[in-house]
């Protein structure tokens, strides 16, 4: 299995979740909410998400036939268990 399709698994999963993945790179902060109940969210600010941004990035750059919003759903993948 490719990268790419190791990211788009996790993006398939992602959406399948009914969760959105919202960054704002010139303020630092990712917020990953359940669509379902918008009570449950995982924000990330300052380091954490601009580690987040950046490691988007570099998947970004790596991968090339993927968008920055799936690199940013595929790393959203590691945090849907916080949202249980």
């Amino acid at each position: 299995m490719t990268l790419s399709e190791i990211i788009r698994q996790n993006v398939k999963f992602v959406s399948d979740s009914e969760v959105t993945v919202v960054v704002n790179r010139s303020q630092s902060w990712v917020t990953i909410t359940d669509n379902n109940d918008e009570d449950e969210f995982v924000s990330l600010q300052g380091d954490d998400a601009e580690k987040f941004i950046e490691e988007a990035d570099e998947l970004f750059q790596k991968v090339g036939d993927v968008s920055l919003q799936e690199c940013y759903e595929h790393l959203a993948y590691d945090y849907l268990d916080l949202l249980n």
